[in-house]
């Protein structure tokens, strides 16, 4: 099985399987291997299996990478490889039965190993199916305990504000038969648990009761512990909580390595719980946004500013009407968020918005497109066709840059408007529409009237 292991300044190797065909590594939190190293680039490299090969790749070209001493920015890896990101220091390795680097072929200490990881792999799919933050703490709990050899285990949380951290409280308890805890809280050490988070190191105590640290604990006392470990769970370089497992039957029972595989569920525990958290922040901003946005918001438009409540009056007041509007503005300025709006608040609301933008429309196409037409009008009408007037019938026909109208459909236009009465092309038997005209330009009408490019009369 191919391993990436990360040897922290402090404290325990981290260890982590490769067995995706991207593996990412990098300072940012979704990475695949996450790296709490400053001199490490957010996305600094990824890890590639191509079906034979692991083969490391740079991300950013601007971070560097060092394999055995030599700068590289792509390299095939291979077993024993000494990878350095930064100043950040791991090591790749392809451990098996035959060649583990801590056991003899076969041992017991090799298989466990092995177990814990297939148990990592398959708790890691895990994550991207079950979604409730408690049943993945609750399986996480219940293969530490199967793994370890531990009676009990607990996930405590604690509550940072005003920077200063609260008692843990539990999160999460399983016993060695896969049930919660009766009383979670009292199967815990408190000095314990308190050293884990104020020093962000994982430990081992072997046997609690005679430990020259822990021995005099009232809690150790209490509940006569034997063997306990307790890894921290870590956000952004915080502690958050820990992950406590314990049994007081045995002593001696933990080994190094039960607590290196320990601190990387408790990684996983982190990745869950930080999850969840942002996913509870970006809820409670979600809410709070829409709470202000409430008291900005005019329909589909939002504005707070002078100008825009100016608007918004004007808006209200004409819309309850049936007058035809002309809106004006610069391109990109909402003039057709405007005229839906008008709609939406006038007696037409149950009735169709159309939408014609006059400079889209080939001018020998447009007075068919307005009016319809009827079979055999010109080439190409094979069947009779309704024109946006007849479709916005009972509604709102909004004619977007109506500035770009030819004088002569402007004649047609006007007529139409007057009489609410349409002729499709090819036929001379008129039409009546019930519509409200709503029209749009960013051009100045004023000025083309006076250069005779539009009707003043349809103005």
């Amino acid at each position: 099985m191919p391993i990436v292991r990360y040897f922290p300044a402090e404290g325990a190797p981290v260890l982590a399987s490769l067995h995706k065909p991207v593996t990412t590594l990098g300072r940012a939190l979704g990475n695949d291997i996450a790296i709490p190293d400053a001199s490490v680039a957010h996305h600094h490299a990824q890890i590639v299996f191509n079906g034979r090969d692991f083969q490391l790749e740079e991300v950013d070209r601007d971070a560097e990478i060092q394999i055995n001493g030599k700068k590289k920015r792509r390299a095939r890896l291979v077993h024993g490889d000494r990878i350095t990101l930064g100043r950040a220091s791991l090591g790749f390795g392809m451990f098996t039965e035959l060649d583990s680097p801590a056991s003899q072929p076969g041992s017991a200490q090799s298989e466990g190993d092995i177990a814990g990881l297939r148990r990592l792999h398959a708790f890691s799919e895990r994550l991207m199916t079950v979604s409730s933050v408690d049943e993945l703490l609750e399986t996480l709990l219940d293969d530490v305990i199967q793994l370890t050899g531990a009676a009990r285990g607990v996930v405590l949380l604690v509550d940072i504000g005003d920077g200063k951290s609260t008692a843990p409280r539990v999160r999460a308890s399983r016993n060695v038969q896969s049930g919660a805890l009766e009383d979670p809280t009292g199967a815990i050490s408190d000095s314990i648990v308190r050293q884990v988070i104020d020093t962000k190191r994982p430990i081992i105590v072997s046997d609690a009761l005679t430990d020259t640290t822990f021995g005099k604990s009232e809690s150790v006392i209490a509940l006569k512990l034997s063997s306990v470990m307790c890894a921290p769970l870590l956000s952004q370089g915080e502690t958050v909580g820990a992950l406590y497992v314990a049994n007081d039957e045995v002593k001696h029972l933990f080994e190094r390595r039960q607590l290196d595989l320990l601190t990387i569920f408790a990684g996983q525990a982190s990745l869950i719980l930080q999850n969840a958290m942002l996913l509870s922040a970006l809820r409670a901003d979600k809410e709070k946004l829409q709470g202000e946005l409430q008291d900005k918001r005019f329909g589909e438009i939002i504005g707070a500013c002078a100008s825009m409540m100016e608007v918004f009056r004007k808006l209200a007041k004409v819309a309850a009407t049936d007058i035809s509007v002309m809106i004006t503005g610069e391109t990109g300025t909402g003039k057709e968020l405007i005229a839906r709006e008008i709609h939406r608040r006038s007696n037409r609301a149950n009735g169709p918005f159309v939408t014609v933008n006059c400079g889209a429309i080939p001018e020998n196409l447009m007075e068919s497109e307005m009016f319809g037409h009827v079979k055999g009008a010109f080439t190409g009408a094979i069947a009779s066709r309704a024109g946006k007037f007849q479709q916005a019938d009972a509604g709102t026909l909004f004619l977007d840059e109506v500035g770009e109208l030819t004088p002569q459909l402007q004649v047609k236009l006007l007529r139409a408007i007057q009489e609410r009465i349409v002729f499709r092309v090819g036929d001379n038997r008129p039409e009546r529409c019930d519509i409200r005209i709503v029209a749009a330009t960013n051009r100045t009408l004023e000025d083309m009237i006076k250069t005779g490019e539009f009707r003043e009369d349809l103005y």
